[in-house]
């Protein structure tokens, strides 16, 4: 009787399995392996995009009026250090002028 029985991939023991059955059954349980790892892969994608948008709830976003009133900040230093550089260049330019002619 133990001639008839053919080792399955899982180990077991399946009656009337050829060789070839065997194989057949090693590609199906490689295959339904590569599935749960791309299904593992998407969920974790999906975890990783509720868990983000979780954490933007938590923030304390600022107010239209914050967010004016910033923006109005930024601006004005940005201008006030351009000003502020290209006087500088302006100076260092007019030195260099002066000292090579």
């Amino acid at each position: 009787i133990s001639g008839i029985y053919s080792k399955t991939p899982s180990g077991g023991r399946c009656l009337g399995c050829t060789g070839n059955d065997a194989l057949a059954g090693k590609e199906i349980t490689v295959a339904r392996a590569q599935e749960k790892r791309q299904a593992k892969r998407q969920l974790g994608v999906i975890r990783y995009l509720r868990e983000t948008r979780a954490e933007l709830k938590k923030v304390s976003w600022p107010t239209r009026d914050e967010a004016l009133r910033l923006t109005y900040i930024v601006l004005g230093v940005t201008v006030a250090f351009a000003v502020f550089l290209g006087m500088l260049d302006w100076v260092f330019t007019q030195i260099f002028q002066l000292l090579l002619s």
